[in-house]
């Protein structure tokens, strides 16, 4: 359909909506919303990505978000 070098592939991939990563692992029973919305706190202070802080702050591991981010791109 697409070439993954083609304009129209390019434009594609920025108009799909995909899940945010903070949504499939809620979905996955990985991680609770509340666990999230602390992660997106402290993300919003002090910066980083979300998987790192989920993990840096013990709430998953690096696995399960490697998991769901591979899950994220296949879904696009």
């Amino acid at each position: 359909m697409y070439g993954a070098g083609s304009a129209a592939w390019a434009l594609r991939r920025k108009t799909v909506a995909r899940k945010q990563l903070g949504v499939l692992l809620v979905e996955a029973g990985v991680v609770t919303h509340a666990q999230v919305e602390t992660a997106l706190a402290e993300q919003k202070r002090s910066g980083g990505k979300l998987g790192e802080l989920l993990v840096a702050l013990g709430f998953t591991t690096a696995a399960a978000v490697s998991e769901a981010l591979a899950n994220q791109l296949r879904e696009e």
